[in-house]
């Protein structure tokens, strides 16, 4: 997904935003480390604390639209995450 690549890139964040699905408001925000490797087909995200909680998904309908080469455009896609149990989240 970095940059229309088939490589799997890995992303640190230091803070999480907790946002409506119905507004697209942030509801709260938390400084907790997490990890998000992405790829073309799969997405992993794992609290850095909390490895056992991650959760992953299967990438569907992705889209790679950047005009100037990361500067300007994005990446989009779907998934339906599953806990390690193989329990689907709420959307």
């Amino acid at each position: 997904m970095a940059q229309c690549t088939p490589d799997t890139v890995l992303i640190k964040s230091s803070k999480v935003d907790f946002i409506n699905n119905s507004s697209g408001a942030i509801e709260r925000s938390e400084k907790e480390p997490l990890s998000f490797a992405l790829a073309d087909s799969f997405i992993k995200i794992s609290p850095d604390a909390y490895v056992e909680d991650a959760l992953t998904g299967d990438v569907v309908d992705a889209k790679c639209e950047w005009s100037t080469p990361f500067e300007k455009g994005k990446s989009t896609f779907r998934t339906a995450l599953k806990d390690e149990r193989g329990e689907e989240t709420p959307q």
